[in-house]
């Protein structure tokens, strides 16, 4: 049986970025997913954007939080999917597959990741690939981007949620925590995934 998804989105006064993240979720074409919603007290504009798309998502809030990481994490408090993707406003999955290719394969590894694409003003700038196999050398060099990453939301229960007091590094603490010396599971999918 197919695990279910959340995806999690972190918006702030972004509400093009917010429905271009929304839809590219809504057209997938695996539907076993929950869309979260954590929004830091934006204007009107990414409200009605949400209340546009209201039929389609689980929970949503908006209110002021600390940080990107404070409102990851209020997030995965709302999840009740097997794996937790985030998947923020402006970033967007790669085509209307992705999810389906992902989970078809019928995996069960704590950690799944893939490829994403970097852009700047709508130009592809970078490709990030990951790979089968990976060091902690890797896990240091920050291989596995959290935008290309499914996590098993019973990984935080077990080793904690992101560190809020970190602003940019958390998600990249917690793979060192988690895979690098918690001798998680992981596989690595030769698929992009996003664009970031």
């Amino acid at each position: 049986m197919e695990p279910k998804i959340s995806v999690i989105t972190v918006n702030l006064n972004n509400p093009d970025g917010l429905e271009k993240t929304i839809g590219s979720i809504i057209s997938q074409t695996f539907q076993n997913y929950e869309i979260i919603v954590i929004d830091g007290g934006s204007t009107q504009a990414s409200i009605d954007i949400i209340m546009k798309y209201k039929k389609a998502i689980k929970y949503w809030v908006s209110e002021k939080d600390t940080g990107i990481y404070h409102a990851m994490n209020k997030g995965i408090l709302k999840a009740v999917g097997e794996y937790c993707f985030f998947l923020n406003s402006g970033d967007f999955l790669a085509n209307e597959h992705v999810l389906k290719t992902i989970f078809d394969q019928n995996p069960n590894e704590d950690i799944l990741f893939g490829n994403l694409f970097v852009t700047l003003k709508g130009k592809i700038v970078g490709r990030v690939h990951g790979k089968k196999t990976i060091s902690f050398a890797d896990i240091y060099a920050n291989a596995i981007k959290h935008q290309a990453s499914f996590i098993k939301r019973d990984v935080f229960e077990k080793f904690g949620l992101y560190n809020q007091k970190r602003k940019i590094i958390a998600d990249w603490e917690f793979i060192i925590k988690t895979l690098g010396f918690g001798n998680i599971t992981y596989r690595y999918v030769d698929v992009f995934i996003t664009y970031f």
